[in-house]
């Protein structure tokens, strides 16, 4: 049954719409609603029935309609109504909340549609009257019926029923504290609003929550100036309070009237004794507000009632031609003002006076662009030559803000002429602000209204401004009318070009290079160079290096930051570098045999000649390939041209001075091990026998009967020792001179970290062990006795100087990269092995404990298979901690022993702690030769590759740090002149070699021969770039860099074309203002209120869709620019 009343429910025809009280007009269809409305009823007789019979929760879904009594009240059934609310399981139901969110009880919708028989019929059996909906006032049923104008319904609450559980109706509040008046005026209920005030509703209380205003601020944002009538007729008293009480905002009633420019409802709150000089909590006064929203009727009054339009306000000091200034207001409708200002002239002064930021009101329309407001205020008496407090006048800010129609009107009045060199407190003029923020078309006109380029108080022109940020048009501009301000300096000494290489503005950079501009050094004695370097700005040290005029001249100037240009490319911008030595390499293509040819200029990578600025340690020869190579800058290394430079090196002196280095090592190792070899056999041998005849013969004389010792004595007798000096030691001293000249000079071209490499020292416990050798043998010869000490160090300086001759062969191409390899590897094994020592030491405490000495069983067996025991048996290899350390670490490497220490005394019973020695040397076997072993040959391989992987980079590097050596020791004179003939070099691909260049290239590759630039010249033009080593995370980061740079250009060349489209719809583009716009922001972001439409603001606005769809159109014609600055 349930469900068949709710489908009848859903079918039948009772919407839920608001209905209208009022009776309506008759129309010809009627007759045809009144039998509908009788079928109605007779279908309904039925369905009220069964509504009596249904329980309370018969219920119908939201979403279809309402609760049966929300439908009985909102049809107008209260006949259905009466029915349900006899029977106590719908009586319950009298303040059930509706369905949706407002949520409203049936009351609420009584008072809605002025049904008071329903509201009599709720309210009798037990309805709250002052219910709330569910939405965010939370209205009452009687701020329902104020609001929907229901009389009836309020007649009742107020009148009849007056209070409800000692709450009086006509004061009964929502959630924000709004009275049944205030709905009443919100709803334009002016019966209502009579009505309410007749029965007492006061008019000055002030909200709790929200705007916290009365009724009569209500009554003035309506507009409804008939109400504020009845509130001052019936309410006198609350009325003059109402007018002095301020609302969350800190605006009184005039406030709300003034911005609805109502002149009538002005009119009438000022005879009433509204203040008219309050200020809000933003600082406005009511004059403030109609010249803000261009209620010049208003104000008119407001003037008229005697309101001063120069009162400035408390906080910023401004009046009312400041802020019609800042929402780009003109005056000039403003009578009243107009009348004030005729008949006192004294008036028109304050039209120039600054605000609290040092702004005048022209000043502000000129910023903003507003020509309207500009010509109003020049025609009410402003004055183009005011100044704001720092001595800036209207056409500094115009130019600022690029608005060039203000700047053409500027200039075109009388006082422009007066005007346009005009210059502020620090110097600056219009031209110098139009300059600096890249307003190419203002400064364009400045110039031809006849602007000159003057200096600011820092010595700065224009020109300097312009180049600071790029705006190389600009420049040409100011050079086509002043073209004595290329080279001038400021107070620092810096030019344009100081400026641009400084900001990175590469294109000013490179057009200034073209016009010919020259290189200078600032009051800090750094060139424009030096800056870009500094400041590591690529793109402004790329524009120097690929200048078409003397760029040569500008990279080999020298530095007093870095010694020299070169220098600080290699050590801060190596890409660049890179461009240099590309501009190094040129080529020639022919279709004649013979005539291609590869031209190298190595002029850049010659130290720089003497000059007294430049420290002496900037001019050591091979001072930028060094440097490069101590920065690992191997992709410079790697460049053709400074590996033909190093060949030139190897094919000039260094393959001889290399030769001749090895040849002096290998003779001295000769001579040493001559020396040495002839020492022992001619004197070591001889004494060493006699020595042991003697030992034999003191304590053991009975074995000298013996043969074999009668051998040993005509050995020893015979055989003298002869001390006989060799002119071989001369030759070897003259070797050893030699190799320790080498060392020195590698030492002085490394500097502390020639120590620093451990292999290095080989040489130096050479030359120690070689001394000492040779002045004790020289000490033999003449005392005619051998010393303790002689062939100790003669045995340590032939060992190290056949050691050495494996690091000596660093300079010959593949045997260096074997020896780079033998060290690594040596180096490898010796931080394993300080490592393993942990280890080491502890197996060699272990096994001394565990096998301090052998024991004899108690088994028979045993000594039946040894008749013949020997006391020696049960001494063991460990019984001593140095004997246990040997043992360990022969073992280490191999040499086991297994069957003779471990297994036959385990098997024979021989071991006091058998199992726990098998334990540790099991242990042993695991960690020390097999996982020893395989971390060495891990550690090998991977050090292997890794050099292998830099084999090329080793090699130039030793190359280097070779010629640098040997240069050291090379005289001035012979330096010059090397320098002289390798200061370009040229090469004829498919060419014979000479013998001379086929050698020295055989030498220092080890036999495989690797020119210098393999492929076609035509490859070198794919050369073209800042880096070719863009496989690098380094380089990958710095072509990120590059793009987003580049996108950063694009978007200010979009910018520029905005800018234009801009100025052609007649739009104002205002910039960031950097320097003071900032008080331009903070103080007028207050203004920033919806503004009465005119035909003004109509044009403006169909400027700016047109602007909108200009942009729009261009970013769709832009698709590689990521982001922009200006959307």
């Amino acid at each position: 049954m349930i469900n068949r009343l709710r489908t009848d429910l859903v079918n039948s025809d009772f919407p839920l719409r608001r209905q209208d009280t009022q009776a309506s007009r008759r129309s010809p269809e009627d007759s045809l609603v009144e039998e509908n409305s009788l079928e109605k009823e007779s279908e309904s007789a039925g369905l009220i029935s069964g509504l009596t019979q249904a329980p309370r929760h018969c219920e119908v879904p939201a979403a279809h309609t309402a609760h049966p009594l929300h439908w009985a009240v909102q049809g107008g059934r209260n006949d259905v109504l009466s029915r349900l609310l006899e029977i106590p399981a719908w009586r319950w139901d009298a303040d059930r909340a509706g369905p949706g969110e407002r949520g409203e009880r049936p009351l609420h919708i009584a008072a809605a549609t002025d049904n008071v028989d329903a509201f009599r019929l709720l309210f009798h059996y037990g309805a709250n009257p002052h219910a709330r909906q569910n939405e965010y006032y939370g209205l009452q049923p009687v701020q329902v019926a104020a609001y929907k104008g229901s009389f009836r319904v309020l007649d009742y609450l107020i009148r009849e029923l007056r209070s409800f559980e000692g709450r009086n109706f006509i004061e009964a509040t929502d959630l924000e504290g709004s009275t049944a008046l205030r709905w009443a005026v919100h709803g334009g209920q002016d019966g209502c609003v009579k009505y309410l005030l007749e029965q007492g509703a006061v008019i000055d209380v002030v909200q709790t929550q929200g705007p916290q205003a009365t009724p009569l601020h209500f009554a003035c944002i309506e507009a409804s100036l008939p109400m504020v009538r009845m509130m001052a007729e019936n309410r006198p008293a609350d009325f003059q309070r109402a007018l002095n009480i301020s609302d969350v905002q800190g605006c009184l009633a005039l406030h709300r009237a003034v911005v609805l420019d109502r002149v009538e409802l002005v009119e009438f709150l000022l005879e009433k004794g509204s203040p008219f000089d309050v200020e809000d909590k933003e600082k406005r006064t009511p004059i403030i507000l109609a010249a803000i929203r261009e209620a010049w009727s208003t104000l008119d009054v407001l003037l008229a009632w005697g309101a001063d339009p120069f009162a400035c306000t408390s906080v910023d000091a401004r009046h009312i031609g400041h802020h019609a200034a800042i929402v780009g207001a003109d005056i000039r409708p403003c009578r009243g003002l107009q009348t004030m200002l005729s008949q006192k002239p004294e008036y028109k002064e304050k039209l120039d006076s600054v605000d609290g930021f040092g702004y005048t009101p022209l000043q502000y329309a000129a910023s903003y662009g507003y020509l309207e407001a500009f010509h109003g205020l020049i025609e009410r008496g402003a004055s183009i030559a005011a100044r704001s407090k720092k001595d800036k006048t209207v056409l500094h800010y115009a130019a600022k803000f690029g608005q060039m129609d203000m700047v053409r009107a500027l200039l075109d009045t009388s006082a422009g002429i007066s005007i346009h060199n005009a210059m502020d407190h620090k110097g600056i003029s219009a031209l110098h602000v139009a300059a600096l923020y890249g307003h190419h078309d203002v400064a364009e006109l400045l110039l031809s209204k006849g602007a000159f380029c003057f200096r600011d108080d820092s010595g700065k022109t224009a020109l300097h401004n312009a180049a600071a940020h790029n705006h190389h048009h600009i420049m040409g501009s100011i050079l086509t009318y002043f073209s004595f301000v290329l080279d001038a300096a400021d107070k620092n000494g810096s030019t344009a070009l100081h400026l641009a290489a400084t900001n990175d503005a590469a294109e000013t950079v490179r057009y200034l290079l073209d016009i010919g501009a020259k290189i200078k050094e600032d009051a800090y004695g750094r060139t424009p160079m030096d800056w870009a370097i500094l400041h590591k700005n690529e793109r402004a040290a790329l524009a120097f290096v690929t200048s078409r005029n003397n760029w040569k001249s500008i990279i080999i100037q020298p530095s007093i930051e870095y010694g020299s240009v070169v220098l600080g490319l290699i050590a801060h911008l190596p890409d660049v570098m890179t461009k240099c030595l590309d501009r190094c390499l040129k080529k020639r293509n022919s279709n004649q045999p013979g005539y291609s040819y590869i031209s190298y200029d190595f002029s850049i990578l010659h130290p720089l000649e003497h000059s007294e600025k430049v420290p002496a340690r900037y001019r050591e020869p091979m001072r930028a390939m060094k440097l490069m190579a101590s920065l690992r800058r191997s992709d410079l290394l790697a460049h053709p041209v400074c590996t033909a430079f190093l060949e030139r090196k190897w094919v000039t002196y260094g393959m001889y001075c290399s030769g001749f280095i090895m040849a002096s090592n290998l003779i001295c190792v000769a001579l040493l091990s001559y020396v040495m070899m002839s020492a022992v056999e001619s004197n070591l041998r001889p004494y060493l026998l006699r020595k042991s005849y003697r030992n034999v013969e003191l304590n053991s004389p009975l074995y000298l009967n013996q043969t074999d010792f009668e051998d040993l004595q005509k050995r020893a007798f015979t055989d003298a020792e002869r001390f006989e000096s060799d002119a071989s030691l001369g030759i070897l001293g003259l070797s050893l001179a030699v190799m320790f000249l080498k060392e020195l000079a590698e030492q002085r071209s490394q500097g502390y970290r020639y120590f620093l490499r451990w292999m290095n020292y080989t040489g130096i416990l050479l030359f120690m062990s070689c001394g000492g050798f040779m002045y004790c043998f020289c000490q033999d010869n003449w005392l005619k006795e051998i010393g303790p000490y002689t062939y100790q160090l003669g045995a340590v300086a032939i060992f190290l100087a056949w050691f050495n001759l494996l690091r000596l062969c660093r300079p010959f191409g593949t045997f260096g990269i074997y020896s780079f390899m033998f060290f690594c590897t040596l180096n490898t094994f010796i931080r394993v092995s300080l490592f393993f020592f942990l280890l080491t030491a502890a197996f060699t405490a272990t096994f001394s404990t565990l096998f301090q000495s052998y024991i004899f069983p108690n088994i028979t067996a045993f000594y039946q298979r040894n008749p013949d025991l020997n006391a020696d048996k049960i001494k063991t290899p460990f019984a001593g901690v140095t004997n246990s350390a040997l043992r360990i670490g022969a073992m280490t490497v191999g040499d086991l022993e297994a069957n003779n220490d471990f297994i036959y005394p385990l098997m024979d019973g021989m071991l006091e702690y058998p199992l726990l020695s098998f334990l540790f040397y099991a242990i042993f076997l695991m960690l020390m030769p097999i996982l020893l072993h395989n971390l060495l040959t891990g550690l090998a391989i991977g050090d292997l590759a890794t050099i292998q992987a830099n084999a090329a980079s080793l090699r130039l590097e030793m190359q280097v740090y070779l010629h640098e050596s040997l240069e050291k020791l090379f005289p001035s004179r012979y330096l010059q002149k090397l320098q002289e003939q390798s200061k370009s070099h040229r090469v004829y691909p498919g060419a014979r070699l000479d013998f001379r260049t086929w050698l020295a290239r055989w030498l220092q590759s080890g036999g495989i021969r690797q020119p210098i630039f393999t492929g076609n010249l035509g490859d070198l033009d794919d050369r073209e770039g800042l880096s070719r080593t863009s496989e690098t995370q380094e380089s990958l980061k710095k072509l990120n860099k590059r793009l987003k740079q580049q996108d950063v250009d694009l978007s200010e060349l979009k910018t520029m074309v905005l800018q234009l489209l801009s100025r052609s719809d007649q739009a104002s583009a205002v910039a960031d203002d950097n320097d003071e716009g900032s008080a331009f922001a903070a103080s007028s972001v207050k203004e920033s209120v919806p503004r009465r439409p005119s035909e003004r603001i109509r044009e403006k606005r169909k400027a700016k869709a047109r602007l909108l769809r200009n942009r729009r159109r261009f970013a769709n014609q832009n698709p590689l620019s990521m982001s922009s600055r200006y959307d």
